[in-house]
């Protein structure tokens, strides 16, 4: 089972090879997470990550729409 996780990109580092460092917000604290596989992403998106890596932009769904609607049993 995998585990996708949203958040909103804070802040873009520099990119290096096979490296686009970016600061990310979740529901309360940062990581740094790697956007190589999604390079269009600007500060301010909102991400869908798996394991340290942006996999997709999405919609700020659970802003709009609460952590209950997105995630049922929560």
């Amino acid at each position: 089972m995998c585990v996708a996780v949203p958040g909103v990109v804070v802040s873009i580092g520099e990119a290096e090879p096979g490296l686009i460092p970016a600061q990310v917000r979740f529901d309360g604290f940062e990581r740094t997470i790697n956007l190589i596989m999604t390079p269009d992403v600007q500060v301010g998106d909102h991400i869908v990550t798996h394991s340290g890596y942006s996999v997709r932009k999405t919609e700020p769904y659970i802003e709009e729409h609460g952590a209950s609607e997105a995630v049922p049993g929560v």
